[in-house]
């Protein structure tokens, strides 16, 4: 197979993109020019699944740059030990594929070769939006790559790695956390530890993975979170998973806390009074024994969940002598949806960056 990089770089300008037009056989295909109608390719590659990405990057120098911008939207960056206890970053796909810009090379960092791999892989990276970071990555680690990645957007992080959203160097307007509140041999296992939120972030997405049925669940609870009052919105999904394996109740799992699962959330609007906006996605799904109102409907768990955030918001008015006014102006909006209607809300595309771990 030859070389792509050794293309003619004019020779997409011969290439033609075929369109079959016909609406029986005895019409004949319509070839349009690709560089007439610029729109058309560009909806034929928005919409290209990865295979057809790879062998189209194939035919000339310009479509594999703009297949490898692509491909390099959403990048994964892993943090792997060779055999002799070098670390090493690993740049993959979304998928897991490889990316073929970087086929052979890892992203090395503390020698020479980092530096000329890095230079090697800044024209793809550029393009990148979305990165996922795997393992405990110092910002040494990060800051090379960050440089590479000027127009990030999103980052999104697992939930044991979630203290590097305040020490990574990707000033990421928006961040996904993804959380879990899992089967355990202990209720205070079952915590999800949600880290500082920095300044710049103005979304924060909390992904929170539950088992129904899970004896334990009722006194598990969605740990308080750092500073928060950048935040434009923060969002809370609600991902119920499949029971696996039968949990002995080996204690008490019945929390007194109001609405269980929320209350610390909810007590945090005490302190956080900046936060314009809290959506909750997927709440309807949940076992209401978890938030203590055992066979409520969505309609009472809302009606709860509001008259919840008002007794915390009188608390906070008399302590600082608010007015209803004073009330209004730091009362957050609380937003409920379905899976399906947060779906709906931001496209498909954002829903797999905001919940797809």
């Amino acid at each position: 197979m030859s070389d792509p990089s050794n293309t003619p770089p004019n020779a997409s300008s011969t290439a033609t993109a075929t369109v079959a037009a016909c609406v029986t056989d005895d019409l004949p295909p319509v070839r349009i020019d690709h560089l007439c109608y610029p729109h058309i390719l560009d909806l034929v590659l928005a919409y290209a699944p990865r295979p057809a990405l790879l062998a189209l990057r194939r035919t000339c120098r310009a479509y594999r740059d703009r297949a490898d911008a692509l491909l390099a939207e959403h990048v994964v960056l892993d943090l792997v030990s060779d055999s002799s206890g070098y670390d090493y970053v690993r740049v993959k796909s979304a998928d897991g594929g490889r990316l073929p810009c970087l086929a052979g090379q890892n992203v090395l960092f503390n020698d020479t070769r980092s530096a000329n791999m890095l230079g090697r892989c800044a024209p793809v990276l550029k393009s990148t939006r979305v990165v996922d970071v795997r393992g405990r990555m110092t910002a040494d680690v990060l800051c090379p790559l960050s440089r590479a990645m000027p127009g990030t957007t999103v980052l999104r992080l697992d939930g044991g790695n979630d203290d590097a959203m305040a020490s990574c160097p990707l000033r990421t307007p928006t961040v996904v956390v993804f959380s879990s509140l899992l089967p355990a041999r202990r209720p205070r296992t079952l915590l999800p530890r949600l880290p500082t939120i920095p300044a710049h972030v103005r979304r924060l997405i909390v992904n929170v993975a539950y088992t129904n049925g899970d004896p334990t669940l009722p006194a598990s609870f969605i740990a308080p979170y750092g500073k928060a009052d950048t935040l434009d919105d923060f969002v809370i999904v609600f991902t119920k998973l499949a029971m696996t394996s039968r949990v002995p109740k080996l204690w008490s799992c019945e929390s007194s806390d109001t609405l269980g699962v929320l209350h610390h959330i909810i007590h945090a609007m005490g302190r956080h009074i900046l936060v314009k906006k809290y959506t909750f996605v997927g709440l309807n799904e949940l076992d209401p024994v978890c938030l203590g109102l055992p066979g409520a409907e969505p309609d009472e768990v809302r009606k709860q969940t509001v008259a919840a955030v008002d007794e915390q918001l009188r608390g906070l008015a008399q302590q600082f002598h608010l007015d209803d006014e004073g009330m209004e102006d730091v009362r957050p909006e609380l937003c409920f949806l379905s899976r399906g209607e947060y779906c709906d809300l931001v496209g498909k595309g954002q829903f797999a960056v905001d919940t797809a771990g």
